[in-house]
């Protein structure tokens, strides 16, 4: 699951401590005063500043914490759709444009190659904030994987061992309106188009594997998707809002900002979500929720969602039936300068094992804790534990740990990360006998991202799998490298 732009920027500039966070864009802003993150012009009243969205963490006020750790989006300073415009606004589309529109990196290794290429994307993403106060998060991300062996497919045909996945993301956000007293109204689109390279559409590097793991969260087969498409209603000054729409319940719940974007972060499916809570974390479907702010440092999530659709559907499948419900209780206290958050999820869904079986429905219960927290050195471990009935559809238990490394070596732009997963499924994989019960697994990865250029990260990605039922008893490897390149 993966943010747009205004969420992810506002989350990475919070955990790497910069002196201003933004919607989508990191502003030069190095003044203390107050009105330095209000202002709506830049410095030298040439044209609008890229909306901020959050201050850093040890000047945020407990509501903005408690919003921030519910993915409540409530921007400190952004250009509405509704306010006027004092400025005149033009497009051109070959302006110089160092980065992404107000996102500029540091540290990168080389310069940017791709400058002049992206110059009309950037300048057209500057044009429609500044136009139509829409933020945009557009990049496409490339992974090449490799495994150390596989299993057969149907035909009794070696899977293949290399693969190789594409997926273009195009994140739009809209604010219409921030009312004093009432809060921000808020669309919010997601679009995403995927390939495989050299297998089969259909091909899994996890099936392939004999793991029960899904080894690239970013693969998604030869798609074109309208993943998101919502509408965010604010009240009580961003207190309490409310979202309907097509969704991702993984935006509200057991979001793990230490581990949730395969395309930046860890690529195993364990550690960006969690197995158990599956139907809660679930795809991207029809659903509402609300969120609240009760008080300082807290925050509550709860929504429902008919999980029957996905992706590739158009609510044609409400009338089956297929729910999940969800609350969540979170503390985000000022424990450090940096980053904290604590939360708890239940849930309760009539998805269970007899449903992939069967079609039947039947009750399943679950729920889970995170806990994540960054220090100022940069470390950032977090901790995830899921229960849920043995009725699950995926897995009755799984505990994750992990670390996150925020300016490794001392550069600000590059990210690294360890993780491991331990898990009892429910439902036999590999070549186990359908009827099999599953005994637990585990994986490790690790991974380092690196700043490459102003427009591209690279990441080598490594994972160990100690339970593949694949015919061995020896660990299964999985190698990767990662290009995510930033239009």
């Amino acid at each position: 699951m993966t943010l747009p732009r205004s969420q992810l920027c506002a989350v990475a500039t919070v955990l790497l401590g910069s002196s201003a966070s933004v919607a989508f864009a990191q502003a030069d802003v190095h003044t203390t005063a107050p009105d330095a993150f209000t202002a709506l012009v830049t410095e030298d009243g040439a044209s609008y500043q890229p909306p901020a969205s959050n201050f850093p963490w040890d000047r945020m006020n407990g509501i903005q914490r408690a919003q921030f750790g519910a993915d409540l989006y409530s921007p400190a300073r952004f250009l509405t759709l509704s306010a006027r415009r004092d400025l005149p606004i033009t497009l051109d589309f070959f302006a110089p444009q160092a980065s992404s529109y107000g996102m500029g990196t540091e540290d990168a290794l080389f310069g940017d190659p791709l400058e002049g290429l992206l110059r009309p994307i950037r300048n057209l993403d500057q044009y429609l904030y500044e136009a139509m106060s829409t933020s945009t998060n557009i990049y496409y991300t490339l992974v090449i994987q490799g495994l150390s062996r596989t299993i057969d497919d149907a035909n009794g045909d070696p899977y293949g061992r290399v693969s190789g996945t594409g997926r273009l993301d195009v994140n739009l956000q809209t604010v219409f309106a921030k009312s004093a007293g009432l809060g921000t109204s808020t669309m919010q689109v997601l679009m995403r188009s995927g390939v495989v390279i050299g297998q089969p559409e259909s091909y899994s590097a996890g099936i392939a594997a004999g793991s029960y793991y899904n080894l690239c969260a970013l693969s998604m087969g030869d798609e074109t998707t309208l993943n998101i498409l919502s509408y965010s209603q604010g009240f009580l000054d961003d207190r309490l809002v409310f979202t309907a729409g097509k969704l991702h319940p993984n935006q509200f719940f057991l979001l793990n900002y230490i581990a949730n974007d395969e395309s930046a972060q860890f690529l195993n499916g364990s550690l960006d979500g969690n197995d158990v809570m599956q139907p809660a974390q679930g795809t991207y479907c029809p659903g509402a929720v609300m969120q609240t702010i009760p008080r300082d440092d807290i925050y509550v999530n709860a929504g429902i969602f008919d999980i029957a659709d996905g992706p590739m559907d158009a609510f044609e499948n409400i009338g089956e039936g297929l729910y999940c419900a969800a609350v969540e209780i979170g503390w985000t206290p000022k424990l450090s300068t940096q980053f904290s958050r604590f939360s708890a999820t239940f849930a309760v869904s009539n998805q269970g094992r007899e449903w992939n079986i069967n079609g039947s429905k039947q009750t399943n219960a679950m729920c889970a804790l995170l806990a994540q927290h960054q220090f100022d050195n940069g470390f950032a471990p977090f901790l995830e534990y899921g229960i849920g009935s043995e009725e699950n559809p995926s897995a009755s238990q799984e505990l994750t740990l992990g670390v996150g490394f925020f300016r490794p070596f001392g550069r600000v732009s590059d990210y690294a990360g360890v993780g491991w997963s331990c898990t009892q499924p429910t439902n036999a994989y590999g070549t186990l006998a359908p009827t099999a019960d599953p005994p637990s697994t585990s994986v490790l990865e690790a991974f380092y991202r690196l700043q490459l250029t102003e427009s591209m990260q690279l990441s080598p990605d490594f994972q160990i799998n100690f339970d593949a039922q694949n015919g061995s008893d020896s660990p299964s490897v999985a190698v990767a490298l990662r290009l995510k390149t930033q239009f």
